[in-house]
């Protein structure tokens, strides 16, 4: 069964939201205020503290840095053409039958 939200699907995602800039990275660092009010226990009941859920900013612990991704190919992808090596010797071909003083039509 898959999992119901995918780590690299959520990064993703908040990368793209950055780049259009709904929000910066440094905004990411501190929690929202639903998270705050929902992490909030009572105190008889948790005597210890909430040990739920840990905030943390998804774009900061990114194990795998991306990489950029070109957009035109690199010229140094493509073989080097060539010259060949051989080349047919020229021959003094008729370029036309006229040339040749016959012609069958």
């Amino acid at each position: 069964m898959k999992p119901a939200f995918d780590l690299t699907t959520i990064r993703m995602t908040l990368r793209k939201a950055v780049q259009a800039g709904h929000f910066t990275v440094e905004m990411l660092d501190t929690p929202s205020p639903g998270f705050v009010n929902n992490t909030r226990v009572d105190r008889e009941r948790f005597k210890c503290g909430y040990e739920g859920v840990e905030f943390r900013n998804l774009l900061r612990d990114d194990p795998l840095p991306r990489e950029a991704v070109q957009a035109t190919p690199d010229p140094k992808d493509f073989a080097a053409v060539l010259p060949p090596a051989i080349t047919p010797p020229q021959t003094d071909l008729p370029i036309t039958l006229e040339t040749n003083g016959y012609c069958p039509f």
